[in-house]
């Protein structure tokens, strides 16, 4: 009986294995520096254990891109043992539960077997008759189809980070407010062992669990977007000649080696000028409010259909500012907002500016001194009902409609669903996108989206 488990180190995924305890002494690693006096975990499975476990995924352990290592896992423990994840690896010990380091064998993962591992696992109790996936490794197996699905949605932008003592070209996540209140609910999902490992057994890991999942996302993201984009023909080949710093990064952003060549000087000012570019996307993601829109039905017969923008703070849904109010600043709205009438009106004026790319008609309403909304016929209504407002949503605003819309037997109405499957994959390189992610979308006349 194997249980895998897996938690990130330092962004990397590593895989390590409990079994019960009995038989010969497993193969285990050196111990390194941090992990001197750092007792041996009496329930590792050791080398022997994480190769049956990746073999059962399809994975050679001789396929793994660095030597397995000694890590420490802070798990509960009594009466000088570790907690068994389950009774059929050890009976729990009596006593005071605490939480203690104990040695385990990790194999590191990169991002191919990361997906391949993930994939192995998703929505499967167990690899192999014997090999039963842990609770942690379950988590980061749905997680990865988050990542997946992020991409899908195109939440991400070419960026620049400092790596150790050089710079790297790297594709970062943009979370608007709606992913990011989704995420913090993957985060409180997240079990105590997806980020118990550690390089260290002096003191606990004390990275936060918002932090702990989004660098895993982040990883995935930039490998599986780098991956697809170089499939292209002559994505990854070097430019000819003397190359400006922006076509080395383009090309560092599309081949596996995300190294960018050239001064520290030369480097750090090219950092911020992309960091400037981004500046106006990265504030409307990190908003603490969020731009809706409401499509209002006439009020007579000869009234128009109205769009009207609205104001919403992240922390509280429930509330809804008119831009009307916005624009004019009272006290008991900057009161309600928390935020001052300045701050309000730069970020309705922002947002507004991002969602005037997706419709002619918010474009053409930012020509006004102080825009509310704008005015539709019959027909306009019908493509914001149908198009303009599932555009807007994709892009991350709020889009409130009619509530007629929604119901059933309210007539036929166009709506668009997708179907996300994460396929078994190998461990080889050269994973695209749709090999990660296979997506049937389906355009369904009057049913339920």
């Amino acid at each position: 009986m194997i249980i895998v488990h897996a938690a990130p180190v330092e962004d990397v995924l590593h895989l390590w294995c409990e079994a019960p305890p009995g038989g010969e002494e497993p193969l285990v690693p050196e111990p390194g520096r941090g992990l001197r006096g750092v007792p041996l975990h009496p329930y590792d499975a050791g080398l022997e254990g994480a190769a049956d476990a990746l073999s059962a995924a399809g994975i050679d352990l001789t396929s793994v891109f660095s030597e397995p290592v000694l890590l420490a896992a802070w798990l509960p423990s009594a009466g000088g043992r570790p907690c068994p994840s389950s009774p059929l690896v050890a009976e729990r010990p009596r006593g005071r539960l605490a939480l203690k380091p104990w040695a385990v064998t990790g194999i590191p993962l990169d991002p191919d077997l990361t997906i391949a591992l993930l994939s192995a696992c998703s929505g499967a109790p167990v690899l192999a008759p014997g090999i039963s996936v842990g609770p942690d490794l379950t988590f980061w197996a749905a997680a990865l189809k988050l990542a997946g699905a992020l991409v899908a949605r195109e939440r991400f932008l070419p960026d620049v980070h400092e790596e150790g003592d050089g710079w790297s070209a790297r594709w970062s996540l943009v979370l608007p407010a709606d992913e990011t209140e989704r995420l913090m609910g993957w985060v409180r999902q997240m079990p105590p062992a997806a980020r118990a490992l550690s390089l260290d057994g002096r003191s606990p890991p004390d990275i936060p669990s918002a932090r702990c999942l989004t660098g895993f996302l982040g990883g995935i993201v930039d490998h599986v977007v780098r991956t697809c984009a170089g499939q292209h023909p002559g994505a990854s080949r070097a430019p000819h000649g003397p190359a400006s710093l922006h076509d080395r990064w383009l090309h560092a952003l599309l081949s596996p080696d995300a190294r960018l060549d050239g001064t520290a000087q030369e480097l750090k000012r090219f950092a911020a000028e992309v960091a400037a570019w981004r500046r106006s996307l990265d504030r409307a993601a990190q908003s603490p409010f969020r731009l809706c829109f409401r499509l209002d039905e006439p009020e007579g017969e000869a009234a128009p259909w109205r769009v009207r923008y609205l104001l919403q703070p992240v922390a509280d849904p429930s509330l809804l500012v008119p831009a009307e109010e916005v624009w004019r600043g009272s006290r008991e709205v900057t009161r309600a907002l928390g935020a001052e009438a300045g701050d309000l009106r730069e970020h309705l004026l922002a947002q507004l500016g991002q969602a005037s790319g997706l419709a002619g008609r918010i474009e053409a309403s930012l020509r006004e001194p102080a825009p509310s909304g704008y005015d539709l016929d019959a027909t306009g209504a019908y493509e914001f009902l149908t198009v303009t407002g599932a555009a807007l949503a994709q892009a991350g605003f709020r889009v409130l409609l009619p509530a007629w819309w929604g119901r059933r037997g309210a007539g036929a109405r166009l709506a668009l669903r997708a179907r996300v499957r994460s396929p078994e994959l190998g461990g080889g390189s050269g994973l695209s996108l749709s090999d990660l992610v296979q997506f049937r979308w389906e355009a369904a006349l009057g049913a339920s989206p």
